[in-house]
């Protein structure tokens, strides 16, 4: 399938009543197709900016209390064995991105307003660190 395609799937099934989304996704599954791999439709409907919703607005608000705060962070460790795909690794991170608008989505503020905006995907800028020679002398 192209991507309009599973793009115009993906619009058709938010218009869909409760019921039917089920009935959808059920065929889906009878078909042996992952929903999730379908693209997220943009919900702005052609808006550059729009207001912060109340959580996005309080969690403003505890981040211009302490900027340097991590309460909000979710930290995580991940080991891995063999080699790493470089590309692979930068091309998952960039499909994540560009699937994902709240990976891309920054406040900023207009006169008063705290707005959110949502940037155009581009490639995450990826460090390579060698760790494997850090213990040798």
């Amino acid at each position: 399938m192209t991507r309009n395609t599973t793009l115009r799937i993906a619009e058709k099934f938010i218009g869909l009543p409760l019921e039917q989304r089920r009935q959808f996704l059920a065929r889906l599954r009878q078909d042996g197709k992952d929903f999730g791999l379908l693209p997220i439709p943009v919900s702005r409907h052609g808006h550059e900016a729009i207001a912060l919703s109340y959580a996005q607005q309080r969690l403003l608000f505890l981040w211009q209390l302490d900027p340097q705060s991590a309460a909000y962070n979710m930290a995580a460790g991940l080991r891995m064995r063999g080699d790493l795909d470089q590309s692979r690794l930068q091309g998952a991170f960039d499909a994540l991105i560009e699937r994902h608008e709240a990976l891309r989505t920054v406040f900023q503020v207009d006169g008063e307003q705290p707005l959110q905006r949502v940037l155009a995907a581009e490639p995450l800028a990826l460090r390579h660190v060698d760790l494997g020679s850090a213990g040798e002398a």
